[in-house]
């Protein structure tokens, strides 16, 4: 139950953590002691800041700290004052500009045109174009769409989570970054007048994918498309329109789509709920 209690990824990061603080501790002759002393603490962010590591990274690590210290010495050391200021003078200082650039609609209906001469076959030209064009306009994680790392088939969409009716798409995300009770939350996606058409595309991926259940994208076989195949046929058709820049990432339909509706006059409050952002962490994707 204690396992359930937090996402996969979190106790991932949480277990990396704390491997790079008892790796810190021995490296520094300082006893493997629980709980920490502050000291230790306090070390261990200044020797991230100074390796350059990302605030948020230091952060998620001394949460792992800090979880672990409250599940097995009942207390916690790391909301002492100086480790909490140590974190803010870090992230003061230690600013990572995100560089991955935004698919925008003239790209993403580029792609659209280019997809049949990087697919194997017209079943896996209509699955990607189903995908990317649903991830653009839904605003969606890549691993809410296809099997990564840390990722489980039950947590993404499902064949059953879609319904096709008055030309828009209603989608179910059961599942998310941002939802880890799996509350879940439907979206309306309109059809549209582009190439990229997210209705259409759906429409005529729904007519070839197996009739079996299961996840929303996977192959003619019933396998479940990977994050590492969705990236590699984005890179591949980006290459056939001549655009080689490594800043293309599979995060970067999000990042396109919440730019577009930016630059259309949407509110802050509409970017947020299409992108079911909690905070105001949205503004990082506007580009």
């Amino acid at each position: 139950m204690l396992a359930c209690s937090i996402a996969t990824n979190t106790n991932q990061t949480y277990n990396v953590g704390l491997q790079a603080f008892s790796q810190f501790r021995n490296g520094h002759g300082l006893q493997q002691v629980w709980p920490p002393p502050n000291s230790h603490i306090n070390k261990f962010i200044a020797h991230l800041s100074l390796r350059g590591y990302k605030h948020s990274t230091a952060s998620a690590y001394i949460a792992g700290i800090s979880f672990h210290c409250k599940l097995h010495c009942g207390i916690d050391p790391t909301k002492q004052f100086m480790v909490q200021k140590l974190l803010q003078g870090m992230k003061r200082t230690n600013k990572h500009h995100d560089t991955r650039l935004p698919i925008t609609i003239e790209i993403l209906n580029a792609i659209m045109h280019k997809l049949h001469l990087v697919c194997s076959n017209g079943f896996e030209e209509k699955l990607f174009k189903s995908a990317f064009s649903l991830a653009f306009y839904a605003l969606l994680r890549v691993g809410e769409m296809a099997i990564s790392k840390g990722n489980t088939i039950d947590k993404l969409i499902q064949i059953g989570d879609v319904k096709l009716q008055n030309k828009c798409i209603h989608l179910h995300i059961r599942h998310s970054k941002t939802d880890q009770l799996g509350l879940g939350t439907t979206l309306a996606i309109p059809a549209c007048r582009s190439p990229s058409c997210p209705y259409s595309a759906m429409q005529d991926y729904l007519h070839v994918r197996p009739n079996t259940p299961g996840p929303l994208f996977c192959h003619f076989s019933g396998q479940p498309l990977t994050r590492y195949q969705f990236s590699a046929m984005l890179t591949k058709t980006l290459h056939t329109l001549g655009i080689y820049s490594t800043e293309y990432k599979s995060h970067s339909f999000r990042i396109g789509a919440a730019t577009t509706l930016a630059h259309q006059g949407y509110n802050n409050d509409i970017i947020q709920a299409a992108g079911r952002w909690h905070s105001n962490v949205y503004a990082s994707y506007i580009r």
